[in-house]
C-alpha cells in the first residue's frame, strides 16, 4: 500500500509484459520470447529488491526491447476492442449453435403456454403513453392506431420488415395510397377483419388494437446429445422433411421451425377423446399433458379435428420408429401431427427452455 511510486511503475510492467508475452508469443520468434522473459524476471527480482538504479534500467531496456520486436500499432484501442468484440462474437455464435438458440412465437398454437403474436380490436382510445411504455416493456403489448386519410379500399396486404427481426404489413389501396401497420398480414385479416375489399373512411380508424407479441425463448440445443427426448415436453423442430407441411401452399416450400408438444415416443398407441389424450389405453401422465387436458386457465383439452391423424374419439395411431407424434397446447387451434404427421427424430432442434420476455404472463421455465 506505501510502496514508492517506481516500484508500483515496476510491477505495472511485469504485469503487462507478462500478459503481452503470452498474448503475442505465437506471433514472438523463439529467441526474442526468451529474452524479453528473461528481462521481465529480472525485473520482478529487482524489484524484490527494491534497487531503484536496476529497476529503472531494466525498464528502460525492456521498453527498448518490446519497441523493437513489437512495433506499436496506430489506434491500439480500438483494435483491443474490436478484438474483444470478434471475440464475444463468436462465444455468442458457439453458444447459438451447441447450446441455447433464441426463438421467437409467431403462432398461438401452444397458447396460453407460450404466446404467439395475438392482435385484439380495441374500442376505446388507446392508453396513456406512460402506461403503453410499461405494457411494450413488461408484457410485450404494443398499440396501433392508424387513421384513413380519404374513403378508399383496400386492393392488397404486403408483408414488409420492421425492426430487422419482425414483420409488419403495407396496407395499399385502390386510390394508390399506402398505410405501414406494425402487426403482421395474417393478424391483420383474421385478428383484426383488414383485408382486401376493406372499406375505409376519412378520419376512421383502419385499425385501433392491442398486439401481444410472440414469446422470446431459448431452446435448449444441448440435453438431446446425451438423451432422447421424452414425452410431454416442449420442442423445437424443423419441417424440412416433413411433406406434410412442404406442402401446404401456406408454407411457400419453405423450411421453417415449430415449437410443439412431443405428445407421444415412438411404440406409443395415441388416441384422442375430448379433453383427453390416451397413450397406450391410459390417460397421459406427463405434466404439461395432465395440463392441457384440465380445462382450466385457458387450457382446453386435445381435440379430434385432424384431417389425418385421430379424426374420432375410436381412432387410434401407432407412432413409427425415428418419430414424433407433436401437438399443440391450443388444441383447436393447431396445425399439429393430426393434420401432418409426425416429425422425423433428425428433425428435431432442442427442447423449449426458457421465456426470456416479456416479464409477465410466461416468463421462465417451460413446462
Amino acid at each position: 500500500m506505501f510502496a514508492p511510486k517506481y516500484l508500483k511503475n515496476a510491477r505495472d510492467v511485469v504485469k503487462n509484459v507478462t500478459r503481452l508475452l503470452h498474448y503475442k508469443r505465437d506471433l514472438l520468434r523463439p529467441e526474442d520470447f526468451v529474452r524479453l522473459t528473461e528481462k521481465n524476471l529480472a525485473l520482478a527480482d529487482s524489484i524484490r529488491q527494491r534497487d531503484q538504479g536496476t529497476v529503472e534500467r531494466l525498464i528502460g531496456e525492456l521498453d527498448g526491447e518490446l519497441g523493437k520486436v513489437i512495433p506499436t500499432q496506430n489506434f491500439p484501442g480500438i483494435r483491443e476492442n474490436c478484438e474483444t468484440l470478434l471475440v464475444a462474437i463468436v462465444i455468442a455464435l458457439g453458444i447459438r449453435a451447441y447450446f441455447l438458440q433464441p426463438f421467437k412465437i409467431p403462432t398461438g398454437s401452444m397458447q396460453p403456454t407460450v404466446n404467439g403474436v395475438i392482435a385484439t380490436p380495441l374500442s376505446s382510445p388507446l392508453p396513456s403513453l406512460p402506461q403503453r411504455f410499461w405494457e411494450v416493456v413488461w408484457n410485450g403489448r404494443s398499440y396501433l392506431e392508424v387513421v384513413a386519410k380519404r374513403d378508399d379500399t383496400v386492393a392488397q396486404l404486403q408483408a414488409v420488415p420492421f425492426l430487422w427481426f419482425s414483420v409488419a404489413t403495407q396496407i395499399v389501396t385502390t386510390s394508390g395510397l399506402t398505410y405501414k401497420i406494425k402487426c403482421p398480414p395474417a393478424n391483420l385479416m383474421n385478428d383484426l377483419n383488414v383485408g382486401p375489399g376493406t372499406t375505409l373512411r376519412a378520419g376512421q380508424p383502419i385499425v385501433r388494437a392491442r398486439v401481444q407479441t410472440g414469446d422470446q425463448l431459448f431452446v435448449d440445443k444441448f440435453t438431446y446429445h446425451f438423451r432422447k427426448p421424452v414425452r410431454g415436453e416442449v420442442f423445437v423442430f424443423t419441417t424440412q422433411e416433413i411433406p406434410g407441411i412442404l406442402n401446404d401452399p401456406r408454407s411457400n416450400g419453405l423450411t421453417q421451425f415449430y415449437i410443439k408438444r412431443l405428445a407421444a415416443i415412438p411404440g406409443d398407441q395415441v388416441r384422442i377423446a375430448h379433453p383427453d389424450l390416451f397413450i397406450n389405453n391410459e390417460i397421459a401422465a406427463e405434466f404439461g399433458l395432465k395440463r392441457v387436458m384440465s380445462n382450466q386457465n385457458g387450457y382446453r383439452g386435445f381435440a379430434n379435428i385432424g384431417p389425418e391423424l385421430l379424426q374420432t374419439p375410436l381412432q387410434t395411431f401407432d407412432v413409427p420408429a425415428a418419430r414424433y407424434l407433436a401437438l399443440g397446447d391450443n388444441s383447436y387451434n393447431s396445425s399439429d401431427s393430426r393434420f401432418w404427421g409426425t416429425v422425423p427424430e433428425r428433425s428435431v432442434v432442442g427442447r423449449g427452455f426458457f421465456v426470456y420476455w416479456p416479464f409477465g404472463q410466461n416468463f421462465g421455465i417451460i413446462r
